[in-house]
């Protein structure tokens, strides 16, 4: 999970398969970001993802105001895109993102369940959804 990461390199799939794995993260008041791919500015190319859960916890004494102003941002793959990032034949299956103890956070989580802030036009091309649950 994206806790400060950068992804600027490139991450060839050939084709293969990521399959069932579970992803955690418990936020504080020093993880405002959750993702997988983190703060993008590299390539994802031709992978599949299956059946990936991301779970991310937010303790009863986590307030959702973080030192410096900054919010919670859960996204499943990525916070943001910067000018060299593209996601081409990403196909996504049975993946699911779940924010629990979230009463804090509900507008925190990505519109899309995929990322935070929307790539460029045409930079992104990804098959499949995320399923998203917010509980308390």
């Amino acid at each position: 999970i994206h806790v400060g990461l950068k992804v600027k390199k490139s991450f060839y799939g050939n084709g293969y398969t990521i399959s069932n794995m579970l992803v955690q993260s418990t936020a504080n008041k020093n993880t405002s970001e959750h993702s997988i791919f983190g703060k993008m500015n590299g390539t994802i190319e031709n992978l599949t993802l299956d059946n990936i859960t991301m779970q991310v916890k937010v303790p009863d004494n986590t307030s959702s105001a973080i030192p410096g102003g900054k919010t919670h941002y859960t996204a499943f793959l990525a916070q943001s895109f910067g000018d060299n990032a593209s996601i081409s034949g990403l196909t996504l299956n049975n993946c699911s993102l779940t924010l629990t103890g979230a009463k804090y956070y509900e507008e925190d989580v990505a519109e899309n369940g995929l990322w935070w802030e929307s790539p460029a036009e045409g930079k992104v091309s990804v098959t499949g959804t995320v399923t998203t649950t917010v509980e308390e």
